[in-house]
């Protein structure tokens, strides 16, 4: 798995609060066509080095794992686990099961390096985050969403 680092049209699919990826499919209809698509939901991970330095929100398509110590060996990191919610909140304003790359707009000092998983730039190009809720799901082109960002 390879990514790259990142420093309108839109649709929304609306669903139950879930703090789970497994059901963030959706079956959309693209805009001025008669043509629909089937997409999944990213996965958003929030991660910090162990010295609490440096953040990063990983984004991976579908359901995909990803193996930090081979990101943290390939990207030369310090030691990563998981941001605490309460990192969440005081970086992201976000609660847990709302992580997505929206939130780095609220990013105001600017801790939090973003890294998108190049799948999302083969087939379609679209990407589904949340809005900061996890009540529902935003459609959007990656390069949008890069703009945007």
């Amino acid at each position: 798995m390879r990514f790259f680092k990142i420093f309108f049209r839109i649709s929304t699919y609306n669903f139950p609060n879930s703090f789970s990826n497994s059901e963030s499919i959706a079956s959309l209809v693209v805009p001025g066509t008669s043509e629909t698509i089937t997409l999944s939901s990213p996965s958003n991970l929030f991660i910090r080095d162990d010295k609490k330095r440096n953040y990063y929100l990983i984004t991976v398509k579908g359901n995909k794992k990803v193996d930090l110590k081979k990101f943290r060996k390939t990207n030369e990191t310090r030691p990563l686990t998981f941001a605490s919610e309460q990192d969440l909140m005081d970086i992201l304003k976000l609660h847990p099961g709302s992580v997505s790359p929206f939130g780095l707009l609220n990013d105001d000092s600017l801790k939090v390096m973003f890294w998108l998983d190049e799948a999302f730039l083969d087939g379609k190009k679209i990407i589904g985050i949340h809005p900061n809720d996890n009540t529902a799901t935003v459609w959007l082109k990656v390069a949008d969403l890069v703009d945007i960002i």
